[in-house]
């Protein structure tokens, strides 16, 4: 074969494979998977970076007796 697999051997699943290895891969490991996974997740955190305190500024700044 190939592939260096016997034509005998089962091959697992993709999703297979990705479950046995997160079963040794600690947190640091899963944290740097999840930011590979999720690259708009820094749009978000940005954009909720920005918008939190402007929103906060706003409602500080409106109730102002003046």
């Amino acid at each position: 074969d190939v592939s260096g697999v016997s034509a005998g051997t089962p091959v697992p699943p993709p999703s297979a494979r990705r479950a046995a290895a997160l079963d040794d891969e600690g947190f640091v490991g899963r944290l740097r998977r999840r930011g590979r996974e999720a690259s708009e997740l820094g749009v978000v955190t940005m954009l909720l970076l920005l918008l939190i305190p402007a929103a906060l500024a706003a409602a500080l700044l409106g109730n102002r007796k003046g």
